[in-house]
């Protein structure tokens, strides 16, 4: 079974359950928010701490998303930059190698040159 639908699964039942503690819980309770005091539902109070907990997960769930991509785009980059070092370094042995050909054949059209004059 798929590891998403077990997830989902999972998720339901808990909501259903949650949403049916708060059906049964439905006397008042005061909410002390440090200077105002609020007499709610205890439903409602649930439901609340609930959708808290949910907008957490949810946001830390959006971060950790954003940090995965932000370290696969850091590995692409490194294995771009190796890739170019490579690069580099195979045409420096080129651009010298070609520059040995060059002084090689300089070399001997002198040489062709002096044992010509003597």
């Amino acid at each position: 079974m798929n590891k998403g639908i077990i997830y989902i699964f999972i998720s339901i039942v808990i909501s259903l359950t949650f949403l049916y503690v708060c059906l049964l819980n439905s006397q008042s309770v005061d909410l002390n928010l440090g200077l105002v005091k609020i007499l709610l539902p205890l439903s409602i109070v649930l439901i609340g701490a609930f959708s808290v907990g949910f907008l957490a997960m949810f946001i830390y769930k959006q971060k950790s998303k954003l940090v995965q991509k932000s370290s696969q785009k850091q590995l692409e980059w490194k294995a771009q930059d190796a890739k170019l070092m490579a690069t580099i370094a195979s045409d420096k042995e080129k651009l010298l190698e070609a520059k040995i050909a060059t002084l090689e054949t300089a070399l001997k059209a002198a040489l062709k040159k002096n044992e010509a004059g003597k």
